[in-house]
């Protein structure tokens, strides 16, 4: 995916947490199950009966919903796994999945680090810890990367911090 020079070595790998890839499932498996309660519901609130015709017409209408869910599912997983940073000993790579057939990847050398920022809001993210982390570069022309629901990200912002010593002592 990303092509490394000879001598530079990827320090550590940066990914979402887990947590949020949870959330996603189990919004994903509500709205798989949403249409079987709704019927339940009707089906015991009302006399409402089922034809042979109607039946099938309503598992069709189902399994087609349960497809575009499972679309839809597939869209979460594939960003939330192929989202992630490669923090070398000289660079970032920032590596950007958008959809299916849209990657995006990016290099920031150390030299032109300028601040690097942990952000962390709410409870869950927390107890969980996870948040946001922000690099900037600086001149007129600066580019942000960003990490949102990173895993540790105190943790990342100290070994961005350590090779950015190192890279300014060279």
């Amino acid at each position: 995916m990303i092509k490394l020079e000879k001598d530079e070595k990827i320090v550590i790998e940066v990914r979402k947490h887990p947590f949020v890839f949870i959330v996603h499932t189990l919004v994903s498996l509500f709205f798989v199950l949403a249409p079987l309660l709704a019927f339940v519901l009707i089906r015991f609130a009302t006399d409402f009966t089922i034809t042979p015709k109607n039946y099938w017409l309503l598992l069709c209408g189902y399994g087609l919903w349960v497809l575009v869910m499972w679309v839809i599912y597939f869209i979460q997983w594939t960003d939330y796994y192929l989202d992630v940073w490669y923090i070398t000993d000289k660079k970032i790579y920032d590596v950007l999945q958008k959809g299916f057939f849209h990657r995006q990847i990016s290099v920031l050398r150390f030299d032109a680090i300028q601040d690097v920022t942990v952000e962390i809001k709410g409870v869950i993210p927390t107890l969980f810890d996870f948040g946001t982390i922000h690099v900037q570069t600086a001149g007129e022309t600066s580019v942000d990367f960003t990490l949102t629901d990173a895993r540790s990200p105190h943790k990342i912002k100290t070994v961005i911090s350590d090779l950015l010593s190192k890279a300014k002592q060279k």
